[in-house]
């Protein structure tokens, strides 16, 4: 999987450090750092590849030509993005040329995208988008965000996407607890979220 830079994708990057058998690449040295076992923990049991590139002026990882073109050699099962803003006419969107490249690269061979946000982020715009709002599968949000509506129905996730505005994703997944139940656990489930899933 691929994971951006932030403080958003660290805390993350935490959580993912309990499992086992993923392969992260990032661009971010402090998600990296976060990622390789320590104290007892000696058996390497995920593989964390850092991106090599130029070291960003505003954040503590990888930018430029570089860095996108190490991206597109891979392809993952899902991109991590944590934008500046996030809106359902523009998509995640972030105001630093460097770093939006990047996000854009990551978007390109991923299968799945996640966007991470924190409730401040939602219904906002920045300056350049880098992910349109039907390429994202999956929205998760801070326990104070509202949640966009989207309707259960039988026809598929990104048809719901494009029929029913501004429903963001096929998926909101709230960090805390909420009243709904959760449905089809997963990996965020997993690191104290509840997810929330459109059915086929």
């Amino acid at each position: 999987m691929f994971i951006d830079a932030g403080t958003t994708t660290a805390i993350l990057a935490e959580e993912l450090a309990k499992l086992a058998n993923l392969t992260i690449i990032t661009k971010s040295i402090g998600v990296a750092q976060k990622m390789r076992p320590t104290g007892e923990k000696t058996d390497a049991s995920n593989e964390i590849i850092l991106l090599g590139g130029s070291i960003s002026d505003r954040a503590f990882a990888t930018v430029g030509g570089t860095t996108v073109a190490e991206i597109l050699r891979y392809r993952a099962d899902v991109a991590l993005l944590s934008p500046v803003a996030i809106d359902h006419r523009h998509g995640a969107t972030n105001f630093d040329h460097a770093e939006t490249e990047v996000a854009r690269a990551m978007v390109a061979p991923a299968d799945r995208v996640v966007i991470l946000a924190d409730y401040s982020k939602i219904g906002q715009c920045s300056r350049i988008a880098f992910c349109s709002i039907n390429r994202v599968d999956t929205l998760i949000i801070n326990k104070k965000g509202k949640a966009p509506t989207v309707p259960r129905c039988c026809h598929c996730a990104r048809s719901c996407r494009k029929s029913y505005s501004p429903s963001v994703s096929n998926a909101v997944v709230t960090v805390g607890d909420i009243e709904h139940t959760a449905a089809q656990p997963g990996v965020a489930q997993r690191a104290g979220c509840v997810e929330h899933r459109v059915r086929d």
